[in-house]
């Protein structure tokens, strides 16, 4: 055991009681006798202390004291992915109790506390091996429980909020389908937390599902990384919670499902890019029968930003719209008229494909609103930048402005493809002398380069902060239709300025031209050097994702 002196400053940073990150995983095995905490702050190479207290120490008994007060101090360094692990042994001898333990960091805006119950090998085995015995008794296992609970760690903060007794009566059937360890704590209490979160979830109380989306027993792992990476913290959250509410779950099994069910309903409703509704679909298709393997683009679209009631619901709608090759629900998109082609009655230059104009005045709204006030400059537009909006593929420069006359880079752009085809990937390498790491484009840049959909413009630089030329977002939506997995026919270009089009480019001009996806800028010219504005943008690419 390691004692220390902890200085006042130290103490009086203990004392505060908000956290930054979410509590740590622990895990003690009665064999070994081995402690292990382990979590993440998602900095790497961040120093991470451990204090915990003996049982009975109150937090003010630190003060100008020499460490009598503290069982263990200690401290580590997270990896590459902002993992930290703490493996303690627990002196022998230890005194049986309640610990207390505080996890600080730097990044962290106050220590994150935790509590351990100890006993001894012996005394654990004896408790669990109570519990087990009395599982084909439902009033002697209350009684049980009820008695030891605590002490072995099966309390938590929604014990308090959930009914006792049908918390009691899941645990005991699960129990009774498998006995506790009488060695693996870690494990007991996963059971104990996963028992508690399903009665929270009937009883339509579970209101913070991120507390204990680590700390569940589930088979499909992606579900959780689905809900992290999709929907926690998000507008989808709420989604999730209603969806998984009120279902009377009675088995680990069924709660499984229910979170399936969950995450597709939430991340439908609030996609954050069409690329994940697909990951969704393509993960539980085994059961639920979505038509994945022969759905494009559009047919994810189809459903983007939806509200289902079920998930029978949504795949029917799914399925409707793929076997009708994407004209089904949600389907739509214009014509190609506007006057002038891609000047839109607007009078920007740059361009695309532009759709029927819409009455600015009584425009068709997407079903979750648009709150932009600055569109009625672009009425030709707003039923793509309402798509994409919905789909959480295009975004506002603030909650009420879109500035649709913004000139688009070469970034926005990037991140406006990758996010609309799915092609966003977490691991990805960055060659690119002017992409700094963390930059907020560096994956969008990083992820369009490696599926092939852009290239830099040489020099390992890939030209941020410059506005796209129009014939480099035709390369980058040729690229990304391909990527795909989809064909354009070839055609020859009929610009009167085609030889002012850079070979590299022409395929991709000629091809998106003679599918109706771009059009000229009047005049019968391509201008392929000019700009294009995030309106064009946007329907230039709901353009493609409805040419699928």
């Amino acid at each position: 055991m390691k004692k220390i002196i902890i200085s006042a400053a130290a103490a009086a940073m203990l004392l505060s009681s908000a956290a930054y990150a979410a509590g740590p995983e622990i895990d003690f095995d009665y064999n070994s006798g081995m402690l292990t905490i382990q979590g993440t702050t998602e900095k790497p190479d961040e120093t991470i202390t451990l204090n915990i207290l003996k049982p009975g120490v109150d937090i003010e008994q630190l003060y100008g004291e020499n460490g009598e007060s503290i069982l263990h101090n200690d401290y580590t360094v997270t990896d590459d992915n902002g993992r930290y692990s703490f493996i303690i042994p627990i002196p022998e001898g230890a005194e049986k109790g309640q610990y207390t333990g505080y996890i600080g960091a730097p990044s962290f805006d106050a220590p994150e506390e935790f509590t351990l119950a100890y006993m001894s090998g012996e005394e654990y085995a004896e408790a669990v091996g109570r519990l087990n015995a009395a599982a084909g008794d439902a009033q002697e296992f209350k009684s049980v429980l009820d008695e030891i609970g605590e002490e072995i760690g099966f309390v938590n903060s929604l014990t308090s909020v959930v009914d006792a007794d049908e918390a009691a009566e899941l645990l005991r059937k699960a129990v009774a389908e498998q006995s506790l360890s009488t060695t693996n704590s870690g494990d007991n209490k996963k059971l104990y937390d996963t028992i508690t979160v399903i009665q929270a979830f009937n009883e339509n109380k579970m209101t913070d599902f991120a507390d204990y989306a680590d700390s569940i027993i589930i088979d499909n792992e992606k579900t959780i990384e689905f809900y992290k990476d999709i929907i926690s913290g998000g507008s989808a959250e709420a989604v999730f919670t209603y969806a998984a509410s009120g279902k009377n779950i009675q088995s680990i099994d069924e709660l499984e499902t229910v979170l399936e069910d969950a995450v597709m309903i939430s991340v439908v409703r609030y996609p954050d890019g069409i690329g994940n509704i697909e990951k969704v679909l393509k993960e539980y298709k085994d059961r639920t029968g979505a038509k994945t393997d022969s759905a494009k683009n559009a047919n994810y679209s189809a459903i983007s930003g939806k509200s289902y009631s079920s998930v029978d619901a949504l795949i029917q709608a799914f399925n409707n719209s793929v076997n009708s090759n994407g004209t089904g629900t949600g389907g739509g998109g214009g014509g190609s008229t506007g006057g002038g082609g891609s000047t839109g009655g607007g009078g920007s230059t740059g361009g695309g494909n532009i759709a029927s104009p819409i009455n600015p005045s009584n425009p068709t709204k997407p079903e979750i609103g648009i709150k932009f006030e600055d569109l009625n400059s672009v009425p030709w537009a707003y039923e793509a930048i309402s798509k994409l909006f919905s789909a959480g593929v295009i975004s506002g420069r603030s909650e009420t402005i879109f500035a649709p006359n913004d000139f688009v880079t070469r970034e926005e752009f990037a991140k406006l493809v990758v996010t609309a085809f799915g092609f966003n990937d977490d691991n990805f390498t960055n060659n690119y002398v002017d992409v700094p790491k963390g930059a907020w484009y560096e994956q969008y840049v990083c992820s369009a380069t490696e599926h092939g959909i852009c290239n830099g413009i040489g020099d390992s630089k890939f030209g941020v902060g410059t506005n796209i030329k129009r014939q480099d977002m035709c390369v980058m939506i040729y690229n990304a239709i391909k990527a795909n997995g989809d064909s354009l026919a070839s055609a020859g270009i009929e610009f009167s300025d085609a030889a002012d089009i850079a070979d590299y480019a022409s395929e991709a001009v000629g091809a998106l031209a003679n599918a109706g996806v771009v059009n000229g800028v009047g005049d019968n010219l391509f201008d392929p050097n000019g700009t294009a504005t995030r309106a064009q943008a946007a329907v230039i690419i709901n353009n493609a994702l409805e040419m699928q």
